[in-house]
C-alpha cells in the first residue's frame, strides 16, 4: 500500500493513512472518510507494482471523480488502463459505449496518451463473474461508490466481493454529490 501512496505523494496529491481499531466497522469507514474529507478509500490487496488498472463503469454516476483519480494515478506512473462496462440484457448497447468513450476522451484530455487506454464492453449474464475473471490480469481496480453508502459498498456488495475475491488493491471513489 505504501507504494501506491507514494505514487500520489510524488504527484503532489495529499495522502493520509489511517489505522483505526473499532468494534463497529460500518460506522468507522463512513466516519473516517467524512472526518478526513476523503475523495477515495483504498482497500488492501496484494500488488507489487501498478502496471495495469481495471475500471468497471456501471453508469455516469461519479464518473468525473473516477476519471480524475485515474488521471492522477496514470499521470504519476506508466500504468495502462482498461475501462469495462457490462451491457445489461434490457439496456441499449450504445449507451455503454457512449459512457466508456466519454471516459476515454476525458482521460485523454487530462493528458494521458490514448495508447495507454483500452476499453471493453460485455454482454455476459454475470458482470460480477466477468470482472473477477478479468481482474486477475490487473494490479489495481478503481470502483465507484454507489448508493446507499460507502460502508455498504466496502462491506457487503459488488465492489467488496470483487476486491475480496481478487485480493487486489482497489480504490472506492466516493460519491459526494448526495452527502
Amino acid at each position: 500500500m505504501e507504494e501506491i501512496a507514494d505514487v500520489f505523494r510524488t504527484s503532489g496529491i495529499d495522502v493520509t493513512e489511517t489505522l483505526v481499531f473499532t468494534h463497529d466497522r460500518q460506522d468507522t469507514i463512513d466516519h473516517v472518510a467524512e472526518e478526513y474529507g476523503c475523495d477515495a478509500v483504498l482497500t488492501l490487496g496484494d500488488a507489487e507494482r501498478i502496471e495495469r488498472i481495471l475500471v468497471p463503469i456501471r453508469g455516469d454516476t461519479n464518473l468525473e471523480r473516477i476519471v480524475a483519480l485515474l488521471g492522477a494515478v496514470m499521470g504519476a506512473s506508466e500504468a495502462s488502463v482498461t475501462f469495462f462496462h457490462s451491457i445489461m440484457e434490457d439496456s441499449d448497447p450504445s449507451h455503454g459505449e457512449f459512457l466508456i468513450r466519454g471516459a476515454v476522451d476525458r482521460l485523454a484530455q487530462a493528458g494521458v496518451n490514448r495508447n495507454r487506454i483500452d476499453w471493453r464492453l460485455s454482454d455476459e449474464e454475470s458482470p460480477h463473474d466477468e470482472i473477477i475473471e478479468l481482474g486477475k490480469e490487473y494490479d489495481l481496480l478503481i470502483l465507484g461508490e454507489t448508493k446507499p453508502s460507502l460502508r455498504n459498498r466496502i462491506l457487503g456488495t459488488v465492489p467488496t466481493r470483487i476486491a475480496d475475491e481478487l485480493d487486489k488493491p482497489a480504490f472506492i471513489v466516493r460519491d459526494l454529490d448526495d452527502q
